[in-house]
């Protein structure tokens, strides 16, 4: 069934819903919020963050493993921890993520070969190039 955007939402607050997408992200450093994501209490209740319902005690403790943690080694570890149970519980898909960034770079652009002496800026001086356009094209990059 196709729903609007406000069926959509109550749904997700009900749990009346079989996929969805969501968008996480964490703080630098990770605390309070996982609770409200990840932790037992809000599994099912009506609204909370926790749209997958995780309910687990290795999670709960995990969570106050981070929380409770004295140095940026013990939070890196308990965190990479808090990682690989979610992971095990396949309670998401994982996308929007690449570890790499990848760029398309295709130079149409003509420049002068010295820039004017306290130029603001390089592109302030760039221009299309028909020749080199037309080049990309021929190989079928354009």
């Amino acid at each position: 069934d196709s729903v609007d955007n406000a069926q959509s939402k109550e749904r997700e607050k009900s749990f009346d819903f079989d996929i969805t997408t969501r968008r996480y992200v964490m703080s630098l450093t990770p605390g309070l919020e996982l609770r409200s994501r990840f932790g037992s209490k809000t599994a099912d209740k009506k609204g909370s963050a926790n749209i997958s319902g995780v309910s687990n005690k290795a999670v709960d403790a995990l969570i106050q493993t981070i929380e409770k943690a004295q140095s940026r080694e013990d939070l890196n570890v308990a965190v990479k921890a808090l990682d690989r149970v979610l992971r095990s519980l396949h309670i998401w898909v994982p996308q929007w993520h690449n570890s790499n960034h990848n760029l398309a770079y295709l130079n149409v652009f003509g420049r002068p070969e010295n820039l004017p002496p306290f130029s603001i800026g390089e592109t302030d001086f760039w221009w299309y190039d028909e020749d080199k356009a037309a080049y990309l094209k021929s190989v079928g990059a354009l």
